[in-house]
């Protein structure tokens, strides 16, 4: 008996063993397997074009939320402006042009002159009549005002298109090449100094309003 006991204790040991190491080692492994994350593969040139279309974009849309409702205004204003300046001068340029009553009585005492005298009449004699200077300068400051009113809001409808094209980057494209398009845009706008532009327009509706006062 001692002989089987024997036997059967060298049967048993190894595996009994092998049961307490599996024991013994199962939490630990656990352990590690809960501890040993896969680190993020994280791109910096994703993050990097991520971020920039984030803040780029921020910043253009209250850019250009401003811009577009000063030249939205800016637009009607001028619209109006110049209507009402177009018919001050359909009115004014009628002083441009000589009185017929003035045309009629030089003539006719031309001729009771040449009659009475046989006097030849010059070239001059022929063109009586003589255009107001008031009417002229008026007229001037009317076409000036109309000039500048006009050119404010060609200024505006071009801007417009500008700004129109720079929020064009298209959607479909890769983050990277929305972000350089934008980028070369914007740098653009700057070389071609749009913020002084933008700033110089309501001036030019100004000028012609004063100009138009007197």
């Amino acid at each position: 008996m001692e002989s089987n006991n024997l036997g059967h204790s060298r049967n048993t040991g190894p595996q009994s063993m092998d049961t307490a190491k599996t024991h013994i080692t199962s939490p630990i492994s656990e352990q590690n397997q809960d501890n040993e994350t896969p680190a993020p593969d994280i791109d910096d040139h994703v993050v990097f074009w991520s971020t920039y279309d984030k803040v780029a974009g921020t910043y253009d849309a209250e850019l250009l939320d401003g811009w577009n409702k000063s030249l939205d205004i800016l637009l009607i204003f001028a619209a109006l402006f110049s209507a009402i300046n177009t018919a001050f001068i359909v009115e004014s340029q009628k002083s441009l042009q000589p009185d017929p009553m003035e045309i009629t009585n030089s003539l006719l005492r031309l001729l009771i002159v040449h009659r009475a005298d046989n006097v030849t009449l010059s070239q001059n004699d022929l063109h009586p009549g003589s255009v107001n200077p008031s009417g002229v300068s008026i007229n001037s400051i009317f076409f000036t005002s109309l000039s500048f009113s006009l050119s404010a809001a060609f200024g505006a409808v071009t801007a417009k298109q500008w700004l129109t094209e720079y929020t064009n980057v298209g959607s479909i494209k890769a983050l990277h090449i929305q972000g350089r398009e934008r980028q070369a845009k914007f740098t653009g706008l700057e070389k071609w100094h749009l913020p002084f532009v933008m700033d110089l327009l309501p001036m030019m509706l100004q000028l012609s309003c004063s100009s138009f006062g007197p």
